[in-house]
């Protein structure tokens, strides 16, 4: 697939239910190219993937969301993209990111409680202003995000309703899909010979669903060999949105200092049956959460063989 059409389910990813003329302006933003018109080129790309069953079409407005197909399409097509010393690099950079990032969500919560002013989400763009150079030098498409974040602070000096409205290309929403992007590009697979483990790093909530382990992977009926998943674990919680009280949306963060002073595993170790079928939990709190990350949607791996 080309890198347009890369981008463009990207965009469909990071844009989710969003209209045609939302992914292509997406797109606009994600190629930073020579101002070529893009429409033409990414409503053909998503009609192919509607039509194919990569990407959903709903409601009287059309809007967008990636299928399960389409999502292990687009972490395939991010991982084949960022290779070697890139993926490194990048995820150097995304290790960089996380912290800033929780103080960040922190602030928007205290802004929302009248506690926290604009300068303080000036001063952490300012720190997140150099990993995004150093992602924009790996990938063009991490371009955008700095004048949209420097265009929203611009806006929000006159109405704060652009620190943290969702209706709008505000703080909140443009950092909100930074960290979805760099998340998705942290869903990663690992495979070593001999005794050694298949290692999912989890990517908060985006690891696609489902997910087929290659056939390589999958022991041979009559191989004493081992296969293992290593499952990072995650403090699950419900963020308060004040727009939307009632969202059952969940944030997998590692970050929550109460959870990690109580949690006694940073990973889970899980077998592979023997069958290649499913996976063998090693105590009752490995399958209670194996079974919620399923249960959210977060990652549903299918073991099967091919």
């Amino acid at each position: 697939m080309s890198d347009l059409g890369l981008l463009t389910m990207l965009a469909v990813r990071l844009r989710s239910r969003g209209t045609a003329a939302v992914i292509v302006e997406t797109v606009v933003e994600l190629h930073a190219g020579d101002g070529t018109d893009l429409s033409t080129h990414v409503d053909r790309i998503l009609a192919a993937a509607v039509d194919d069953g990569r990407v959903r079409r709903r409601g009287e407005e059309c809007r967008h969301s990636l299928t399960p197909a389409g999502e292990a399409e687009l972490n395939a097509l991010l991982a084949a993209d960022l290779v070697g010393p890139d993926r490194a690099d990048t995820a150097t950079a995304y290790e960089a990111f996380l912290p800033i990032n929780r103080r960040f969500l922190a602030s928007v919560v205290g802004w929302q409680d009248g506690l926290v002013e604009l300068e303080t989400f000036l001063a952490l763009i300012d720190e997140v202003v150099p990993i995004l150079d150093s992602l924009t030098g790996l990938r063009a498409r991490f371009g955008g995000y700095a004048p949209r974040l420097a265009g929203a602070v611009s806006e929000a000096v006159d109405d704060p309703a652009w620190v943290d409205a969702p209706g709008l290309d505000s703080i909140h929403t443009v950092w909100f899909e930074l960290h979805e992007h760099l998340r998705l590009l942290d869903c990663s697979l690992v495979l070593e010979n001999q005794q050694r483990e298949v290692r999912i790093r989890l990517a908060s909530n985006v690891l696609p669903s489902p997910l087929r382990l290659p056939s390589a992977l999958h022991p041979h009926p009559h191989s004493t060999k081992q296969v293992f998943i290593l499952l990072p674990n995650y403090g699950i919680a419900r963020p308060a949105i004040s727009a939307c009280p009632m969202s059952t949306a969940l944030v997998f963060d590692r970050g929550v200092d109460s959870w990690r002073q109580h949690v006694k595993a940073a990973h889970y170790k899980l077998q592979m049956h023997a069958s290649g079928a499913f996976l063998i939990t090693p105590s009752l709190s490995a399958a209670m959460y194996l079974l919620a990350v399923r249960i959210y949607g977060v990652i549903a791996m299918n073991l099967g063989p091919e």
